[in-house]
């Protein structure tokens, strides 16, 4: 068995291990217009989500009341490769926008994301 095969395995039961440590989160895809210059038209536009596991990592909060608030999701690769394609995630009833990309690799990404609102 080739290595890459060995640690995705063992990446996805660990993932399964985890149970209610790690979260359930969507990741809604990113709206992009366009418009098709033969037929004079605009193209439909169509929003892809996808749902996988989380593990959150880092949570901070800024001001008493002010509403911003930053976490790190950690998540497998192989379910979510290009988070650029990816606008926004829901955790657990609340929207955040994805951020920066802080590591990926073939097997893990960590993201940050980002929410405006009443701090809870």
């Amino acid at each position: 068995m080739a290595y890459k095969k060995l640690i995705g395995s063992n990446l996805r039961r660990a993932f399964r291990q985890l149970k209610d440590l790690a979260v359930d989160v969507v990741f809604v895809g990113r709206e992009e217009a366009g418009f098709n210059f033969g037929l004079k038209t605009t193209k439909d536009v169509t929003k892809t989500s996808v749902t996988l596991q989380a593990i959150v990592l880092k949570i901070e909060s800024e001001g008493d009341t002010v509403s911003s608030r930053s976490q790190q999701l950690l998540f497998q690769t192989a379910e979510a490769s290009d988070i650029k394609t990816y606008d926004s995630v829901e955790i657990e009833g609340f929207l955040w926008s994805v951020g920066e990309k802080v590591f990926s690799d073939n097997f893990i990404t960590l993201v940050d994301v980002h929410r405006q609102g009443a701090v809870q």
